[in-house]
């Protein structure tokens, strides 16, 4: 089954933000997404439905937010930026 894939706006501003190679790193994040939703881990127990996908984007973590309904298909672009690195 295929999925529909919305953005939200706050998606689609920050993608307008990213110069095109960090767009094209965004696209291959998405279809890596859209192969199995379910392997992302989903966040803290407030947004159990906020899923999140952590990629290099331009040398830099980025993560990218998602929530999906697979009984209809859909998949929704919540938000997708840098963070900070993870102290070692």
């Amino acid at each position: 089954m295929s999925k529909t894939i919305f953005q939200t706006r706050r998606f689609t501003r920050n993608m307008k933000r990213l110069p095109a190679p960090g767009v094209q790193d965004v696209q291959a994040a998405i279809e890596r997404i859209a192969q199995d939703p379910l392997a992302f881990e989903s966040c803290f127990v407030d947004l159990a439905a906020l899923r999140v996908h952590r990629f290099d984007c331009m040398g830099q973590p980025y993560l990218l937010g998602f929530t999906c309904a697979d009984d209809i298909g859909l998949m929704h672009l919540e938000a997708v930026g840098s963070r900070a690195p993870t102290p070692t």
